[in-house]
């Protein structure tokens, strides 16, 4: 019993030790920044509406993170997070034997920053970040212009993602 609490202890100092934890809870961007504001964000794409779901997937990020406080007037805000969803293409990714799409990618590349409000200092920015998702072509769909429930679904899931993954470039590591 004793080697296997001994054994546990030394993982455990191990496994801190290497790094690894978690990420990206909790965390604050810096000491002057409580409160955000998210601005709508400008759509340069074909896809109607897009950025909604991007701005929407984020504010949830926010509220859930825990990072800073979300608040819905600019002018309380410490620190303004803008964007652009600057393109969202769609290619096909599997053919069948006929050269028949079966298989998507969905790719989407945004331009976003967190400024200061009350000097528009620029905190933290990133420019054509680019994110993808595949998604299969609906066999009614194969070979035509890959729309559908699948590619509605695929555009959600990016919006996800990509929110997460701007919240966590944002708000974690300061």
């Amino acid at each position: 019993m004793k080697r296997i609490f001994t054994l546990i202890i030394c993982l455990a100092t191990i496994i801190n030790s290497c790094g690894y934890g978690f990420y990206g809870r909790g965390a604050t961007i810096r000491t002057d920044i409580v409160t955000v504001f998210v601005e709508s964000w400008e759509n340069f794409s074909n896809e109607g509406n897009i950025e909604v779901g991007i701005r929407n997937g984020l504010i949830d990020a926010i509220v859930a993170g825990g990072g800073a406080r979300l608040v819905s007037d600019k002018n309380s805000a410490d620190a303004v997070i803008t964007g652009k969803v600057e393109s969202v293409t769609i290619a096909p990714l599997s053919l069948t034997s006929a050269n028949i799409a079966t298989q998507a990618r969905v790719t989407m590349v945004i331009s976003a920053s967190l400024s200061r409000r009350d000097d528009g200092t620029t905190i933290w920015e990133t420019r054509q970040l680019a994110k993808s998702g595949d998604y299969s072509v609906a066999s009614s769909n194969v070979g035509t212009d890959f729309m559908g429930a699948q590619k509605q679904e695929a555009l959600t899931n990016l919006c996800r993602d990509v929110s997460a993954l701007l919240y966590s470039l944002m708000f974690s590591g300061f």
